[in-house]
């Protein structure tokens, strides 16, 4: 076909600059058809446009090529729970144009109207639930199949029915069967998968009260299992997660918790695979069985971990001396506490509990879901306990379907309350157990659960009364889950028992910080469990102060040679100024007392170890940056410990001076050491002295004594900074009087 360039006469050369260019017109490149279409007609409708039209014609109206008016629209059948009955049991049908979703939701609303209304107009409700439970019975039960709308729809109203049955339940019997028989047969008449949906949203969004929460998850297991198994595990990975997200982080009353708890129990083992499927699946290498044996077992046991602080809840420590009434503690003295044993002739620590008290319903049915958590493991009890993982005690596991820590933790400490054993049999330690294999899972425990953070678990609710002052009637108060609490309790009940018993029963156990008869890690536990003593704010002083000597009459069974690696390593790596003050002290009692049993022309190899010993605790104390107002604990107890050897009069102390002013061979210099101390006793006085616009911060030292300063009672701004400023001085004063006084003795002039 020959080009016709007539087409191209109006566009004009680039080069040529004469004439100005004449616009493009991009109309004469479409036919002449389209030239000559007039600017005001309507452009053709798209493809897709008109496809949409057509998709929303009646029959009548494709025929005839034209669409209803306004006024034909209006003509609708309104949305109306009368008309969702009618397309429900069939006896009309949906006519074109009807909005499906608007018919729902006002379905949805008057049903919840009517459910608001109950106890006022009782028999307006029933009225209204009558016609609606009917309607959807007939139309799922229409044979040979359901009626189609009845079956699509019925799955999104299934918060709703659930909520009906339970109301009626309490005012027409008749009616609750009705609905309830409406629900059965959503589970054989409907998709399951569409019946899990929303039954899933309806638990998740708290479209059920947390008393209905109990039948929708049972609900929930009936249709989970209506499906196919293989289709079921799918679901599962996706339904577990979000019960544990969701249902489980918020409150629950204490007349629900069991009910529960049971609920969630029985979802959980009715899924689980038959035996003879997980023989089979090991005979053909098959992981499904196993990869959903794992997801149950793990989603028991971090329920376990998640409602534990709710069924057991503690909200301080103190001794059973106390006679006094502790903020809200339990107002029957005679039920107000559950008494922990004693480790020596100490006070008993004990635990306080809400003023609700404890509910034997509910440790029956968390022992009960823990026995199956425990016995759906794919493996054994005791090799999950032996080898709980203590290199990330806060982590989750791996995953939301992963065994925690935590969880195994908590099991732990379900399993040393009183009368519990009994209720998780045979889900249980063995009881000819060795001690030492039973400590390992003891102090494993404690150190996974004291390494338990504020922001590591969550807040939990209390099931106890309401606290004053909380907005909302009947609204539980909100405790955290102390876990570093129970660690202490697990201790003193369980840990120090077993500890005698072990070094009765195997004389290798005290001689070594690990291998074989001890591997869970003394050094890292007690330090962890000695930082949380120090910053857990619930525990009264008399309690701390016992729970302190128990935890050293912990670190002191273990005979001298490790005990000293004990006490170094802590001192080497905690941060905390006290403790590491409460240590060096422990170390100077044990280390003072061989001491002063040597005799150096008989035992000079052991003047030089415990000598040795001593250099090593003043290198981790007085060298390196030395703080004296953040680590006076630190520095107190190390010069204390140059003071006692410098006024002592055994006969070891001769020659331990005689070693300390002469360097001790090159391994330390004292001199040195005390000079750096004394170097920074001048900095910070001056630093005291000088203006404040020269001072570069504050450390957590000097809050704390600003707090002091404060809680005696400062007037104003000025009166408190001259307390905090007189305390640090006081402070820094007598470190400077330890250290004048260990110079007078060892100086290196001195003979």
């Amino acid at each position: 076909m020959p080009i016709d360039y007539s087409k191209f006469d109006k566009i004009v050369d680039s080069d040529d600059e004469d004439e100005p260019p004449t616009k493009l017109d991009f109309r004469d490149f479409f036919p002449s058809s389209a030239r000559e279409m007039d600017e005001d007609e309507e452009e053709p409708e798209s493809p897709r446009i008109a496809l949409a039209r057509s998709a929303g014609l009646t029959s009548t109206e494709k025929a005839t090529g034209t669409k209803n008016t306004a006024a034909d629209v209006s003509m609708l059948p309104p949305a109306s729970l009368e008309r969702f009955n009618e397309l429900s049991d069939g006896s009309a049908d949906l006519v074109q144009g009807e909005d499906t979703l608007e018919l729902i939701s006002v379905t949805k609303a008057t049903l919840q109207s009517s459910l608001s209304d109950i106890q006022d107009d009782a028999t307006g409700a029933i009225s209204i639930l009558f016609p609606f439970a009917r309607a959807l019975k007939k139309g799922l039960s229409e044979t040979p199949k359901p009626v189609a709308f009845a079956k699509e729809q019925a799955p999104e109203l299934v918060g709703e029915l659930i909520r009906s049955a339970d109301a009626m339940a309490r005012v027409e019997a008749d009616l609750a069967v009705e609905l309830c028989e409406v629900l059965k047969l959503m589970t054989v008449k409907c998709k399951p998968q569409e019946v899990y949906t929303f039954l899933l949203e309806a638990l998740c969004r708290r479209e059920l009260s947390m008393s209905l929460r109990p039948a929708g998850i049972r609900y929930l297991q009936r249709v989970l299992l209506s499906m196919e198994e293989p289709k079921r595990n799918v679901f599962l990975s996706a339904c577990f997660p979000s019960l544990l997200k969701r249902c489980l982080a918020e409150q629950i009353p204490a007349d629900v918790l069991p009910d529960y708890l049971e609920a969630l129990r029985s979802l959980a083992v009715a899924v689980l695979p038959r035996q003879e499927d997980i023989d089979q699946a090991a005979e053909e290498q098959m992981p499904a069985p196993f990869m959903t044996q794992s997801m149950v077992s793990a989603f028991l046991f971090k329920i376990l971990a998640k409602a534990l602080p709710t069924a057991y809840p503690i909200i301080g420590l103190t001794t059973d001396s106390q006679d006094d009434p502790v903020q809200g503690g339990p107002s029957n003295p005679e039920q107000k506490e559950a008494p922990f044993p004693s480790t020596s002739s100490q006070r008993r620590v004990i635990a306080r509990h809400p003023s609700s008290g404890l509910s034997e319903k509910t440790i029956t049915a968390l022992c009960y879901l823990a026995r199956d958590a425990a016995a759906a493991a794919p493996r054994g009890l005791l090799t999950l306990l032996e080898e709980m993982d203590t290199a990330d005690p806060t982590g989750d596991g791996g995953g939301d379907l992963e065994l925690s820590p935590l969880a195994l933790a908590s099991f732990v400490v379900l399993l040393e309350l009183p009368g519990c054993w009994d209720k998780l049999h045979p889900q249980v330690l063995p009881i000819m157990l060795s001690p030492a294999r039973r400590l390992n899972i003891l102090m494993r425990a404690c150190y996974i659960l004291a390494s338990q953070t504020t922001e590591a678990s969550p807040q939990v609710v209390s099931i106890g009364e309401q606290d004053e002052g909380e907005e909302g009637a009947g609204a539980p108060s909100r405790l955290t889950p102390q876990w570093r609490l129970r660690a202490f309790l697990l201790l003193v009940t369980s840990g120090l028992g077993t500890i005698r018993i072990a070094i009765d029963q195997n004389s290798e156990f005290p001689r070594s910080l690990s291998g074989l008869h001890c591997r869970w890690q003394p050094v890292r536990t007690f330090r962890s469990m000695l930082e949380a003593l120090a910053s857990e704010p619930d525990i009264d002083r008399s309690a701390r102060g016992s729970l302190f000597r128990s935890i050293s009459e912990a670190m002191r069974s273990f005979d001298w040679k490790p005990r000293f690696q004990l006490y170094l390593e802590i001192i080497q790596k905690c941060r905390v100024d006290s403790i590491i003050g409460a240590v060096v002290t422990l170390f100077k009692d044990d280390w003072w007392r061989r001491v002063q049993a040597l005799q150096p022309n008989e035992q000079k190899q052991e003047v030089n170890e415990e000598l040795e010993r001593l250099i090593d605790i003043l290198k981790a104390t007085l060298s390196g940056d030395v703080q004296i107002v953040d680590g006076m604990d630190t520095l107190t107890a190390a010069l204390n410990i140059l003071r006692l050897v410098s006024l002592a009069k055994c006969p070891a102390a001769l020659p331990l001076r005689t070693a300390l002013r002469g360097g001790s061979a090159g391994r330390l210099d004292l001199e040195k050491l005390l000079n750096g101390v004394s170097q920074q006793i001048d900095f910070e006085l001056r630093l005291l002295d000088s203006p404040e616009s020269d001072r570069t911060g504050e450390s957590l030292a000097e809050l704390a004594l600003e707090a002091m300063a404060n809680q005696q009672g400062g007037a104003g701004p000025r009166g408190q900074h001259g307390d905090i400023q007189a305390i640090k001085r006081e402070r820094i004063t007598m470190v400077a009087h330890l250290v004048a006084r260990v110079r007078e003795v060892f100086t290196p002039s001195e003979t």
